[in-house]
């Protein structure tokens, strides 16, 4: 018996196996959803996970129906992840919404020795997983990219939100998307937010950073100045917030298209959100395919983390999500 096989034997063990009849007496009525709380929705993900990572979907609890994608592309059970990831790294985050029976875990999965920043989001139905969304960000791909960088300005940790610190369903999404629509009209200051609100995208810290600094690379080595000289302004000079300077996104994005809000954890304050950015006419940049950890505290936007894909230029208007 494999470690993965083991492991979902015990969950269905502790969650109550499918189709078992209650201690009530009463069985689940045909057509009634079977219910899973944070903790089954946490468990399926691990077992998931793990049991890609031993390349066994046999362990994976997945149903019939099952579809996956990796940056858009479908791929089968043994194809795609299922063939080249092969255990967690160091930066794990979990979140949860019994709400829509969704899972996600960003941060590190490793390919052989080498850390990638991922993003999985599961969809479980009647305690089997239905859905499997990956965004994959690897070093050496088209565009903004610093695996180390994720480890060095990591996501906050899990934790469990006072009840007063918590937002509203409807206010964490409308955060969400008024942050996409803040990038689409090149103005976010009236994004409620606090001041030290980070924005790291795939381990690129791009807020509170010195201008001089280039994104994604080391902090520039200190140079010797004369008592009597003051540093250059590019030298004092240092970006803002999540929602500053949204005005240099003007030549680079006309749209944030296809968004989807389909995670939100209340309990931990974090939505996941996705879209697709459509470039301004004459713009021959590739289209970012978005996946963002929206992080809000006290109906403000504390922070944002994402992993994002720059979709090849054959590649579709499409995520393959936007109507399921």
């Amino acid at each position: 018996m494999t470690r993965t096989t083991l492991a979902t034997c015990l969950l269905m063990l502790s969650l109550g196996a499918i189709g078992q009849e209650p201690a009530d007496g009463h069985a689940t009525p045909p057509g009634e959803r079977i219910e899973c709380d944070r903790a089954c929705l946490r468990g399926h993900l691990d077992i998931y996970l793990q049991a890609v990572f031993e390349n066994d979907p046999a362990a994976a609890m997945l149903a019939p129906e099952h579809r996956a994608t990796e940056n858009a592309v479908d791929f089968g059970p043994g194809e795609g992840p299922w063939a080249n990831t092969t255990g967690y790294g160091d930066v794990q985050r979990r979140y949860a919404d019994p709400e829509t029976g969704q899972a996600a875990y960003f941060g590190y999965l490793r390919e052989g020795d080498t850390d990638n920043i991922v993003s999985v989001r599961i969809r479980v139905e009647d305690r089997v997983v239905t859905e499997a969304e990956w965004t994959i960000a690897r070093d050496g791909q088209f565009g903004l990219m610093d695996a180390a960088g994720l480890a060095a300005n990591p996501p906050p940790p899990e934790e469990v939100l006072p009840m007063d610190e918590r937002t509203s369903r409807f206010m964490m999404v409308a955060i969400a998307n008024g942050y996409f629509q803040a990038l689409q009209d090149h103005d976010g200051e009236y994004i409620p937010h606090f001041d030290t609100c980070e924005r790291v995208e795939n381990g690129v810290k791009v807020t509170h950073r010195p201008l001089s600094q280039p994104l994604g690379g080391p902090p520039p080595e200190p140079v010797e100045e004369a008592d009597d000289e003051a540093p250059s302004l590019a030298d004092e000079e240092i970006s803002g917030d999540c929602v500053a300077g949204f005005e240099i996104f003007r030549d680079g994005i006309a749209e944030a298209t296809m968004r989807r809000f389909p995670l939100v954890d209340e309990v931990a304050g974090v939505v996941f959100g996705a879209t697709i950015f459509r470039r301004p006419e004459g713009n021959t940049n590739r289209r970012n395919l978005l996946t963002e950890y929206f992080y809000v505290r006290e109906g403000r936007l504390a922070g944002i983390w994402a992993a994002m894909y720059y979709l090849d230029p054959q590649a579709p208007w499409s995520s393959g999500w936007e109507n399921r």
